[in-house]
């Protein structure tokens, strides 16, 4: 083992959004003793993912934010990619005929919430996104570099929502679980980023350890050398590992890296 990904929600933290900081901090001295790379894989925003962990650990962890669109190795930008804005306005038009729906464009720094978005939504937002903007006119985004679409449908919606761009080219989207899409270029996803990080490091596939909980880990799942299914995890990634964590209700991925992690 010389790499751990770890989702976030769902995985890594629990309902509450938090994680065992004491527990954490040992194991990931027992990384760095062991030479074990640490890479937070979320489809959310890189400014969100940092500040989970406490500062002094931010800059010493690898991110591959975005699903895949955005991937920092200790603090240094080792990729950028996205999605035109072309495909971003197509993509909503179809979202908009879901009654309800809400959504936030992602760039490497901020997200970009319409400026009439419903009340309800604006917590998510606020959790989400470190630095958010509102805009009057989709236009305002068309000379930016845009890295995701993450759209609210809601659980009822996300399979009708999914099969509407199944034969998209352009955009891949996957169920992230609460009734969440994240809708990304089809070339860069968590297991690309991981792919980022292996020529990076030098670190093989197969030296992978990789946990998450919905759709949107199943690249990585297919990707790495071992990959374990959180208890609480959609029935679709459970069906490609035998390896099960804990739930993250009960800090699941501290307790197996507890056995992995001998000294």
């Amino acid at each position: 083992m010389k790499l751990v990904a770890v989702d976030i929600d769902g995985t890594f933290v629990n309902h509450q959004n938090e994680f065992d900081v004491v527990h954490f901090r040992q194991l990931f001295k027992k990384m760095q003793a062991q030479n074990i790379e640490f890479v937070v894989a979320s489809g959310n925003q890189y400014p969100h993912c940092r500040r989970l962990f406490p500062e002094d650990l931010q800059d010493q962890i690898n991110y591959v934010a975005e699903n895949g669109a955005l991937v920092m190795a200790h603090g240094q930008e080792v990729f950028c990619g996205g999605v035109t804005f072309d495909t971003v306005k197509r993509a909503i038009a179809e979202l908009e005929k879901i009654p309800g729906t809400q959504y936030i464009i992602s760039s490497k720094t901020h997200g970009y919430v319409p400026a009439k978005f419903m009340p309800e939504f604006h917590d998510e937002v606020v959790y989400y996104y470190a630095q958010y903007h509102e805009y009057h006119d989709l236009d305002e985004l068309k000379d930016l570099p845009l890295l995701k679409l993450t759209a609210l449908v809601g659980k009822e919606n996300v399979p009708a929502a999914v099969a509407t761009f199944k034969n998209w080219p352009d955009l891949l989207v996957t169920s992230s679980g609460f009734g969440y899409l994240d809708m990304i270029n089809p070339e860069m996803h968590k297991a690309a980023g991981l792919q980022k990080l292996s020529e990076y490091y030098g670190i093989a596939p197969e030296d992978m350890v990789v946990f998450g909980d919905s759709g949107n880990d199943k690249e990585m799942f297919r990707y790495a050398g071992q990959a374990y299914a959180m208890a609480n995890a959609e029935e679709q990634l459970k069906a490609l590992t035998d390896l099960r964590a804990p739930s993250n209700e009960e800090n699941g991925v501290l307790q197996v890296l507890d056995e992995l992690l001998v000294d």
